[in-house]
């Protein structure tokens, strides 16, 4: 099975195509040019080096969040676009649980994290139990100075995403 995973839920922009087996081909583009602007042109491009076509994707994996709304959007939008006229199943996934996910072989908490601008930030408390990722603090935005208190009484991997800003 390929999957083409679209996330454009932050300032960079991230498509990538993978199997059960292992991850074919990334592009990860933090530039100046919207989304709208960049993201269909870095699927061609990816889907091009890699020799393949939209018709050769089994499912289109795309991230709704939490992150930057029109940028959610845009990446749905897209997806869809791909996906309908080829009868390709999507998916959507959270932002803060993908990161996760990329922790496999962790096995106390792991807390993914990334800017919200305004101090905040965009986070949650995860853990591996049984094989299964499961969410032990839901999604947030928290104040920067508060999420550093909560995370005080808690031993964790932190993953992140960008720069924080104040």
């Amino acid at each position: 099975m390929l999957v083409l995973g679209l996330d454009t839920s932050s300032s960079s922009a991230s498509v990538a195509v993978g199997s059960e087996e292992k991850l074919l081909g990334e592009i990860r583009i933090d530039h100046t040019k919207t989304h709208s602007q960049k993201l269909m042109p870095i699927i061609n491009q990816l889907l091009e080096n890699l020799d393949m076509d939209i018709k050769d994707i089994d499912l289109i994996s795309v991230s709704v969040g939490p992150g930057s709304f029109t940028g959610v959007r845009i990446g749905v939008s897209a997806a869809k676009g791909l996906a309908q006229p080829y009868d390709i199943p999507m998916v959507s996934i959270s932002t803060l649980y993908s990161m996760g996910y990329n922790l496999i072989d962790i096995s106390g908490y792991i807390c993914p994290i990334f800017d919200a601008r305004r101090n905040q930030v965009y986070t949650s408390v995860l853990k591996w139990i049984d094989g299964k990722l499961e969410i032990v603090f839901p999604e947030q935005v928290i104040v920067m100075d508060e999420f550093i208190k909560k995370l005080k009484s808690l031993v964790c991997r932190i993953c992140g995403k960008g720069k924080i800003k104040s």
